[in-house]
């Protein structure tokens, strides 16, 4: 889990195809990064699940932008 500010919290942040740093990363497939956000305030989590990058052609480019991602996401 990652703690969030104002006793919030995200579970472990997963990206699909598990493959998506190599080369045979397929770009046939849906894209995706999921994970869950935990409000402890209000009892709520949510499934979230970002997909912007399937809009990209290019594997390496596709490759870059799920880095992008990631790196906002380690940020908290």
């Amino acid at each position: 889990m990652i703690q969030l500010p104002n006793n919030c919290r995200l579970s472990k942040i997963s990206v699909y195809p598990s493959n998506w740093k190599t080369t045979k990363a397929s770009l046939k497939v849906t894209w995706r990064i999921v994970y869950r956000f935990y409000d402890d305030n209000l009892g709520l989590q949510k499934q979230i699940r970002k997909q912007g990058m399937n809009e990209l052609e290019d594997l390496k480019e596709r490759q870059d932008a799920t880095k992008a991602i990631l790196e906002m996401k380690s940020r908290y």
